[in-house]
């Protein structure tokens, strides 16, 4: 199975193409697409271009997109909860950030990682991202044809790299 890491930033979009090969992953591709840099060039219209391109090249039914939501769409916090249980943080994530977060929490998405266990309490990194920058993604990738298997933030997709998950936090 492949699975295609995609990054809309700012001056290109970037795309990794991984593939999984036992308990290996290796990395087939690595390519950017920039955006250019005359201002009267309309940039989600080079953003729809760009990901048309990418989803011409591969065929989606044996393949996963995995695409990441940029850092300065989201918020994230360090907090610690006085349970294990990722269930029992995940539902208590709105109430526990609702003063700590500069938009709606009923028009955002939440999501935790655990990152130490103490005791029987739990250190997560809390993500809240904004409900429009989700729908706004999804659209994108509606436009060109894509359907994205993962929608993850920058940061924790980059942290995937460095992370051992296969342990206990």
């Amino acid at each position: 199975m492949r699975s295609i890491g995609i990054d809309i930033g700012t001056l290109s979009i970037k795309i990794a193409d991984v593939e999984l090969s036992g308990r290996s992953l290796i990395l087939r591709d690595f390519v950017e697409i920039p955006f250019s840099l005359d201002i009267t060039m309309d940039r989600k219209i080079q953003i729809i271009e760009g990901l048309r391109k990418i989803a011409a090249h591969y065929d989606p039914a044996v393949t996963r997109f995995v695409f990441g939501v940029s850092q300065d769409r989201l918020s994230i916090r360090r907090k610690t909860f006085p349970f294990r249980e990722k269930i029992k943080i995940t539902k208590s994530l709105a109430f526990e950030l609702e003063d700590e977060i500069p938009f709606d929490q009923d028009k955002a998405v939440f999501d935790a990682k655990i990152i130490k266990f103490s005791g029987n309490a739990s250190e997560v990194l809390a993500c809240a991202c904004p409900n429009k920058y989700i729908e706004e993604l999804i659209q994108l990738t509606n436009d060109v044809g894509i359907d994205p298997d993962i929608t993850s933030t920058d940061g924790f997709a980059l942290a995937n790299l460095y992370t051992d998950w296969w342990s206990l936090p």
